[in-house]
């Protein structure tokens, strides 16, 4: 039988492969890829979330800033009508970058591409349609801790009370700063019953999300939640635990007063 093969010439000389062996060089190369994908999905992953971190950092060193200044929390938002507490702007935001308008507006048009700076995480997808016409942001702020009823004194940092207990919450007032937590990914539910792209984070049974939410939560870090405590320090907690309303450990980290709240 008549051996077929490639061949290339130098003039000089001629060497070439037969047709099985260049399959099995594209076998290994296959091989090879299949093993290199998802190591390198894993670590544009690992890079993203790191990325989110030091976010996260920048917020905090914000938030700092603000209360060694004020001894107070920003509220999360001031009503038009409130004439005290000049130093808080109308939203938290804001309060805390308000030097920074261009990306306040990038933080609340958030679009996959689209960069602006700290205020957009880079695992984020926001969907392709929202409800009821609202924007899709990265991080929001612990403002209510554990939610309850309308009634019910709000247990987080931004005191988002009825007007006449409208007033912002003191450094005093949190009880433990290393464990509280301040900031996130703007996750806002329970297990999966969660919506992401909030300005506000927390622990809500109220929250009707769709399915698709709860799936972009835990896709973007790798079922993980990147957050940031009131002394300042970053850590990712499993979106499993911390969004668990049984998990009575971490449901006294959503509230300043570092109790579990388990009749919300």
């Amino acid at each position: 039988m008549k051996r077929r093969a490639f061949r290339v010439m130098d003039g000089n000389s001629s060497y070439g492969f037969t047709l099985m062996e260049l399959l099995v060089v594209l076998a290994i190369l296959g091989v090879l890829l299949a093993i290199a994908l998802p190591a390198l999905s894993s670590a544009r992953r690992s890079a993203a979330s790191t990325l989110c971190r030091n976010n996260l950092r920048q917020y905090q060193l914000a938030l700092s800033t603000f209360t060694q200044r004020e001894h107070s929390y920003p509220l999360v938002i001031k009503w038009p009508s409130e004439v005290r507490f000049p130093e808080h702007s109308s939203t938290w935001m804001e309060s805390l970058f308000a030097a920074d308008s261009a990306a306040i507006s990038a933080y609340s048009l958030n679009s996959p591409g689209k960069t602006g700076g700290i205020f957009i995480c880079p695992a984020a997808r926001p969907p392709k349609e929202l409800r009821n016409g609202r924007v899709y942001t990265s991080y929001g702020y612990n403002a209510e801790g554990i939610m309850g009823g309308i009634s019910d004194q709000s247990l987080g940092l931004g005191r988002f009370d009825l007007p006449g207990d409208f007033r912002p919450v003191s450094e005093s007032e949190v009880v433990a700063p290393s464990s509280m937590i301040s900031f996130g990914d703007g996750f806002i539910g329970i297990l999966n019953a969660a919506d992401d792209g909030r300005p506000q984070i927390g622990l809500d049974r109220r929250q009707d999300a769709s399915s698709t939410a709860w799936s972009r939560i835990l896709k973007r870090h790798n079922e993980a939640i990147n957050v940031s405590a009131c002394d300042g320090h970053v850590e990712s907690l499993r979106v499993l635990d911390l969004f668990n309303p049984s998990n009575e450990s971490l449901r006294s980290r959503w509230n300043r007063d570092d109790r579990p709240h388990i009749e919300r």
